[in-house]
């Protein structure tokens, strides 16, 4: 049975259910702030460390690489016109060497990129968990008893009256 209007303590009861949503949805709210609060802002400043030096780190190894490449080109050419020295195997087989090196930066990067991405998911968690805790403190729809769909900010002085005569009368009923 809805309780209407016209019934004693309606009003009283309404405003007391309105009261317990409100501050379920703000002990809610807490919940979800504090979780999010939560993540180590220094970890994402880290990330953001990371993230530059996985560019850095592969913008240096390109150019190592590329000159690599190109003095690897030098001692073959040399090679070819048969004017390299005695030595010239040797320092070939040098910059090769060292070109594999350059390619270990890719394990690097991996690593720096798991982090990155451990710290992500995380976030992602801890958002979601937020949401829920909000979701749960404010369901979709309103129960029947909780509103006025006709509610209208016309003849507020009268409404407000009947509100005041409410509590009035509740403050004189003996609680029993």
């Amino acid at each position: 049975m809805t309780a209407g209007p016209e019934e004693p303590g309606a009003t009283e009861r309404l405003l007391a259910q309105v009261a317990a949503e409100l501050a379920e949805l703000r002990r809610n709210l807490r919940q979800g702030r504090a979780a999010v609060q939560a993540v180590d802002t220094d970890r994402l400043r880290d990330s953001h460390a990371r993230l530059h030096e996985i560019s850095a780190t592969s913008e240096s190894a390109t150019l190592r690489l590329l000159d690599g490449l190109d003095r690897t080109l030098a001692h073959i050419d040399a090679l070819e016109r048969g004017d390299a020295g005695p030595d010239a195997f040797d320092h070939l087989r040098g910059e090769v060497n060292s070109l594999y090196e350059c390619l270990q930066f890719q394990d690097i990067i991996a690593q720096q990129l798991a982090g990155v991405t451990a710290l992500l998911a995380d976030l992602e968690a801890r958002v979601a968990d937020v949401s829920g805790l909000i979701a749960a403190g404010a369901p979709g729809a309103p129960a029947p008893d909780s509103y006025n769909p006709d509610a209208t900010i016309h003849d507020v002085a009268s409404r407000q009256a009947q509100v005041d005569l409410a509590f009035a009368s509740a403050r004189q009923v003996p609680p029993g």
